[in-house]
């Protein structure tokens, strides 16, 4: 599957799993580690759009990265944008062309090491699945080849 095809499944994915958690979870805080630059269909417009009275922080590891979404995003105190690395995890407590092009490289992992990062947490159905897969829009046309290689998932904090 080419990187388009896939930066557009992740795409709709991300769409669909704000519009679940705003609308339907009445979630209103919203976190989008690993952000890169704000473009079109972000956390914040469609937490936004859905909750009115969502916020949202993007977090980036990349400094060039941070200042711009910073810029992009200056003026809507429900949203922000930190450089921090979720790797140094006291580093980011004190912070108080996506793939091929991206700012960080794309690291493909097992699924069962990706399940790993929902350890703790309640996922919602249908769990841990290909991206298109969760819970796709009567209007999704199915991929090509019938697979997705990348998986995602929604889960809650009990």
């Amino acid at each position: 599957m080419g990187s388009a095809t896939m930066i557009t499944k992740n795409r709709a994915f991300l769409g669909r799993a704000v519009r679940y958690l705003a609308a339907e979870c009445g979630i209103r805080g919203f976190l989008d580690l690993g952000a890169g630059l704000p473009t079109q269909g972000n956390v914040h417009e469609i937490a936004l759009e859905e909750a009115p009275d969502s916020f949202v922080t993007y977090v980036d590891d990349d400094a060039v990265v941070a200042a711009h979404g910073r810029a992009l995003l200056e003026g809507d105190p429900r949203v922000r944008f930190l450089r921090g690395d979720l790797r140094r995890p006291e580093e980011m407590a004190r912070a108080g062309d996506v793939y091929g092009n991206a700012n960080a490289p794309f690291e493909a992992r097992p699924g069962a090491r990706i399940a790993r990062f929902f350890d703790g947490f309640d996922l919602v159905e249908p769990g841990l699945v290909p991206l298109n897969e969760w819970r796709p829009g009567d209007d999704a046309p199915p991929p090509r080849g019938g697979f997705v290689p990348v998986l995602g998932g929604v889960a809650r904090r009990p």
